[in-house]
């Protein structure tokens, strides 16, 4: 699996080295109508709440769940962060680093691309998981929400959250979060694994915009949004967007952030989702000899 590095500002911007199409003409390989499902493995999740429109539980003390799902929710319509992915397309030849208006691009959804929320309180969350226990639960929530064909799997994401103090093995030390994909029995599907980011502490974004405890869940939408923008261009294990090192569009950009505006504390931001303002990481646009960009 594709795995983000916890370095903090350990920026991998890699000028001259443009990402390339790595799959072939006659195959999908890059996401034109995003749906994404979180799920929430382990049963140390505690007692489930619906909060508005969140699904909350009662051992998450830092409210990493809501988070998230605002975060996801909100990326659509006038959101422009990740129109920056829709420079990308497949059914083009291998190599392709420009893509033409008439290929299939990556697409920007006009309604919200979080598609669906469960709690997988099959089994406990062992710490130091495998990557095999994922991959299980991503499994039963393809299964939960009914996608059961390859087809309906094309498209879908499942952001397996792990909770408070149960990291998957590597998490914090080698990686904040990472995504992957498996042949299972209901088709090809994409993953990622998102452990409960601020366990991490400053090397997986806490305090990287907010200074105190209004900073502790400001890594969250930072991984996360490092894991959909390179599901959206890569979501198959380098069949879609790479450059010559293996970097995928988000590792090219790792701690760049742009243009970012004050808000009310003082701290900075570059997004604004609904009424919460974001501190995330830019992604890497092939014009012009390549840069770091927040939109396309």
């Amino acid at each position: 699996p594709h795995r983000t590095a916890t370095t903090h500002h350990s920026t991998r911007h890699t000028a001259g080295l443009p990402l390339v199409f790595r799959g072939s003409s006659s195959a999908h390989a890059v996401i034109a109508s995003p749906k994404v499902y979180v799920v929430f493995y382990g049963r140390q999740w505690g007692r489930p709440t619906t909060v508005r429109s969140d699904l909350t539980f009662s051992a998450d003390p830092l409210g990493v769940a809501p988070r998230t799902q605002q975060f996801l929710r909100g990326l659509y319509g006038t959101e422009h962060w990740s129109t920056s992915t829709t420079q990308y397309c497949d059914q083009v030849p291998t190599g392709t680093t420009r893509c033409p208006l008439s290929a299939h691009h990556v697409g920007h959804p006009n309604t919200s691309p979080l598609a669906g929320v469960w709690f997988d309180n099959t089994y406990d969350a062992v710490s130091g998981a495998s990557e095999s226990s994922i991959r299980a639960s991503a499994l039963r929530a393809a299964k939960h929400f009914g996608n059961l064909t390859a087809a309906s799997n094309a498209s879908a994401f499942y952001v397996v959250m792990t909770p408070h103090g149960v990291g998957p093995s590597g998490f914090g030390t080698q990686f904040c979060a990472y995504h992957g994909d498996d042949i299972s029995s209901v088709g090809p599907i994409a993953y990622t694994a998102l452990p409960y980011i601020p366990d991490a502490g400053h090397g997986c974004g806490q305090n990287a915009v907010h200074a105190g405890a209004a900073g502790t869940l400001d890594g969250v939408s930072m991984v996360a949004g490092h894991e959909y923008a390179e599901w959206l261009t890569d979501p198959f294990g380098g069949t879609g967007w790479v450059d010559a090192r293996g970097y995928e569009n988000a590792d090219k950009c790792a701690w760049t952030f742009g243009t970012t505006y004050t808000v009310s504390n003082g701290a900075t931001a570059n997004v604004k989702l609904g009424t919460r303002d974001y501190l995330i990481q830019r992604n890497w646009v092939n014009a012009s000899g390549g840069y770091c960009g927040m939109k396309q």
